[in-house]
């Protein structure tokens, strides 16, 4: 389906007289194939066919989420909490009536407290909806994220169309729409990082908008990226200095250093002037201005343990909760628990840098070509890799190669997509080097991508991570799939060049 798209469009070039007319139906083209294929995955995850079920992530957004609808705050869902705030969900999940602040269960103060471990993105559109809608609002929260995406493709398309070639844009936003790990992430997922896709390329456009030689608005269209990255950042806050590297990427491609860095401040600015209720909130809560997460500290320390390392650590949740408790604290994701593996990580550091050196080498081919999950429940997939590390003492490539056989059949779903990854990666490489003139606006436009991988390969990875990025990845991909189009235009002419 994709290569006969991309084809007829490489193929047959319409009279320059309707470019406007033609690339408007492009980004409509991708926007409607977006919403079909990951229509497609929403089926599917209703379905017992090898689809995942959700996950406990999710859930824990839903709970939060029901708990603000019925006034119980934005509180933490464990200890006696957590059973009250499952209570509530399948209350709400069960009821034929809607739950309100007087037909909920109370909620022991005791047993909660204030969670600073997520903003509250997620909860507050879940909360929002059920009080706008008064039923479960998994269907409406799986179709806000096919929307947003679906979006997302589109508007990639017209950046690319924009920027570098309709072809480009058009091909680009077809690899997006068709994209599994994407569809799967926006569609059945119900996660922040399959909604993050929306904010990051919005930011992006903006401030190639802001950029245009003579475009008055600039202003208006920075304040625009400031504020779509501070919203996106209340999903996930990972991205929230993006503008850090993309205005490299700008400088690159205007350069205009101060014109560039004038823009990229007032986006950051903005940015985190939009998190203020939320650290503020923190403030009035621990003492602390937590702009983004508590998690922090314990996930540095679940980087350093995600392979063999020298201080013993291990890779999951169960084991920064079992050090937290061995330090008195009530929870490894409260602000104290934050603290103190902040000051642990630094400890360790210095006790055995190259240990971190290799922590980080170990990430450069997640990072390179990132194994995407894409929603198939693997039949032959017995362990995640996080439980092998836990159960087997088993780091990811001692796993991959102690069973080569059993590894190609239990993780062949997510290595397919990894050589996508790879190809589209390589496919990158000669772009640059075919375009040279325009490396400033490859970088530029690569910027989101490598900002994805450069802040999350320092310190914890999970291929996941990086879906809110990845469409910028798949220009790479677009890339291939326009020299191959114009490879069989200049095919299907040559017979006819020579008759003649």
């Amino acid at each position: 389906m994709l290569w006969a798209a991309c084809r007829a469009q490489f193929t047959k070039e319409p009279p320059m007289t309707n470019s406007g007319q033609r690339t408007g139906s492009r980004w409509r083209k991708v926007f409607l194939c977006a919403v079909l294929f990951r229509l497609i995955f929403l089926l599917w995850s209703w379905t017992p066919w090898l689809a995942e079920p959700q996950d406990g992530m999710s859930l824990l957004y839903f709970r939060q989420g029901y708990g603000l609808a019925v006034g119980y705050g934005y509180v933490s869902s464990q200890g006696a909490g957590g059973k009250q705030l499952k209570d509530l969900y399948a209350l709400v999940e069960d009821s034929k009536s809607p739950i309100t602040a007087q037909t909920a269960p109370p909620l022991h103060p005791d047993d909660a407290w204030p969670e600073m471990l997520h903003p509250p993105g997620m909860a507050l559109l879940i909360g929002g909806l059920y009080r706008v809608l008064h039923v479960p609002v998994d269907l409406a929260v799986e179709l806000v994220g096919l929307l947003l995406d679906s979006l997302s493709a589109a508007l990639l398309c017209e950046l690319l169309t924009r920027c570098w070639s309709p072809a480009l844009g058009y091909a680009t936003g077809l690899c997006y729409a068709f994209f599994p790990p994407l569809a799967f992430g926006a569609a059945a997922s119900r996660a922040p990082e399959g909604l993050m896709g929306i904010f990051v390329t919005g930011t992006v456009f903006c401030v190639w908008m802001a950029m245009q030689p003579g475009r008055r608005q600039w202003l208006w269209w920075s304040l625009l990226g400031g504020f779509t990255l501070g919203l996106g950042s209340y999903f996930r806050p990972d991205y929230l200095l993006l503008p850090v590297l993309l205005g490299l990427g700008a400088w690159a491609l205007t350069r205009h250093f101060w014109v560039s860095v004038r823009n990229l401040i007032i986006v950051q600015v903005l940015a985190v002037l939009l998190l203020l209720p939320w650290a503020y909130r923190n403030h009035e809560l621990c003492g602390r201005w937590i702009f983004t997460s508590t998690s922090v500290g314990p996930t540095l320390i679940t980087g350093l343990g995600e392979f063999h390392n020298p201080w013993g650590f291990g890779g999951s949740d169960i084991d920064r909760g079992k050090e937290a408790a061995a330090q008195g604290l009530k929870s490894q994701w409260g602000p104290e628990a934050d603290v103190y593996f902040r000051g642990l990580f630094w400890k360790s550091v210095a006790q055995y840098p190259m240990g971190y050196g290799l922590s980080v080498a170990k990430r450069i081919p997640l990072a390179v070509a990132p194994p995407l999950d894409w929603g198939l429940q693997n039949p032959w997939k017995q362990e995640s890799f996080i439980q092998v590390r836990q159960n087997n003492g088993q780091d990811r490539y001692s796993a991959l190669t102690a069973r080569f056989g059993h590894t190609l059949l239990a993780y062949g779903d997510v290595l397919i997509i990894a050589a996508v990854c790879l190809l589209a990666l390589l496919a990158w490489f000669c772009l640059l080097l075919r375009e040279h003139a325009r490396w400033g606006l490859g970088f530029f436009l690569l910027s989101p991508h490598l900002y994805a991988v450069s802040s999350h390969i320092l310190t914890h990875f999970e291929p996941r991570f990086l879906l809110p990025s990845i469409g910028w990845l798949l220009i790479g991909l677009g890339y291939l799939l326009v020299r191959i189009g114009e490879r069989k235009k200049q095919d299907c002419q040559s017979p006819s060049l020579q008759h003649n």
